[in-house]
């Protein structure tokens, strides 16, 4: 009975919030009984269903941590959310060669995926490509991890990248760390950055 009598109250109540410890609340079947504007407060730690195994559906999106984008949502970029450069020489990406390029967050794991294809590079280039990131993404900590680039005069080679600190710069090279070559509408990077925020 007190479950049912809580039930009726709940229906009944909008802004709802479920706490933690109330009494006699040690699960509540909530289907169909929450109208708009009602929700559950897990800000004191309530358990969906204490004890009981089984998964948790939702019809809609879930945000978490106060976000704005929905958890498992991608955020696409394009070429103008980039700052392009190199430690000597130019790097040239235009709009057309940022085929992907998006990141999503989940919980304080950042994902990071792109690729940029038929990009250019001047002559005298150094060993460093340099992306610049938008101030939109999270900071980040270090992370190295590898990558996959084709560059035209010498075919498909592996690469690698690392992101500063400070999460504001993603650096690719070369493996063995040469120079970067001159091409001209043919040097493609692709890869995933996994970092922690």
């Amino acid at each position: 009975m007190r479950k049912l009598l809580i039930a009726c109250v709940l229906a009944a109540t909008a802004n709802l919030y479920l706490l933690a410890g109330a009494p006699g609340l040690a699960y509540l079947d909530i289907a169909n009984v929450f109208t708009a504007n009602q929700r559950i407060n897990a800000g004191l730690g309530v358990n969906v269903a204490p004890g009981v195994t089984g998964s948790v559906s939702l019809s809609d999106k879930l945000f978490e941590r106060g976000r704005t984008t929905a958890l498992g949502d991608w955020t696409t970029l394009a070429n103008t959310d980039f700052t392009f450069s190199a430690s000597a020489g130019t790097w040239t990406v235009d709009a057309g060669d940022v085929v992907a390029a998006k990141w999503t967050q989940v919980g304080n794991m950042v994902v990071f995926v792109y690729n940029f294809q038929h990009t250019t590079t001047s002559a005298g280039m150094g060993t460093d490509l340099l992306v610049g990131l938008p101030g939109t993404m999270p900071t980040a900590a270090s992370q190295t991890i590898a990558i996959n680039t084709s560059v035209n005069s010498v075919g498909r080679e592996a690469g690698f990248q690392f992101i500063n600190a400070a999460g504001a710069t993603v650096t690719f090279k070369r493996i063995p760390v040469t120079n970067w070559p001159t091409e001209t509408n043919n040097l493609d990077i692709q890869g995933t950055l996994i970092y922690p925020r």
